[in-house]
């Protein structure tokens, strides 16, 4: 099972997913960085594998520091 979010910023796009495991984490990246070089004239600035945790704040009308 995998989870996905694409953020948008400015000029920026951001993705992050998570993967049942290390392995299918970086075969998932290694396949999207080649589809981004291969199908759009975006440049890959910086590319992370590893741990990763939310918070949310439960006042959503508060900003979280």
């Amino acid at each position: 099972m995998w989870r996905m979010g694409v953020l948008f910023h400015d000029d920026r796009v951001v993705s992050m997913s998570a993967w049942e495991s290390e392995e299918h984490a970086k075969s998932a990246d290694a396949a999207l960085a080649e589809w981004v070089q291969t199908n759009t004239t975006m440049q890959v600035q910086s590319r992370i594998t590893g741990d990763f945790s939310f918070s949310s704040s439960p006042d959503r009308s508060l900003p979280i520091p």
